[in-house]
């Protein structure tokens, strides 16, 4: 069996890969602007790109958050993906303290106000963090004892 990938010629970004015979690759029709690299090694999208007509390895992916720009050959930050995964977080942490505003929560209208400013911190979050490359960067606000 042969390994095989399927690039983008101008980017030199992986498509698909895969093993075939000699005589099913050699016969393989690419796309228009696409061409088939016999390859010696396994590699995915992820680990390597062609330059050249020849892989390079992608330097180590820094976060699952990052997307790797094929004209800079560097990974670059996904921020609008860590803007959603915060607001996705955000809204799990809101959703599991509606109870404490409800009108008939057995709550004091001082814990009621604490919980409604912790709520409120959470929902500034996206705002305070609207440039962020890592969720790790995120500071969760505490919720009241």
């Amino acid at each position: 069996m042969i390994k095989y990938i399927v690039y983008e010629i101008s980017s030199g970004r992986i498509i698909y890969w895969g093993e075939s015979t000699l005589s099913s690759v050699e016969a393989m029709n690419a796309d228009e602007g696409q061409e088939v690299l016999i390859i010696s090694e396994s590699v995915t999208p992820d680990t390597h790109y062609v330059f050249d007509k020849g892989l390079v390895a992608k330097p180590p992916k820094p976060t699952e958050h990052h997307k790797f720009n094929y004209d800079t050959k560097e990974w670059e930050a996904d921020k609008a993906r860590c803007l959603i995964l915060l607001r996705r977080e955000r809204d799990g942490l809101l959703f599991r303290c509606d109870w404490t505003q409800i009108t008939d929560c057995k709550l004091s209208d001082s814990k009621i106000a604490e919980w409604a400013s912790y709520r409120q911190e959470l929902r500034d979050l996206p705002e305070k963090y609207n440039n962020i490359e890592s969720l790790s960067e995120v500071i969760f606000p505490s919720p009241p004892s």
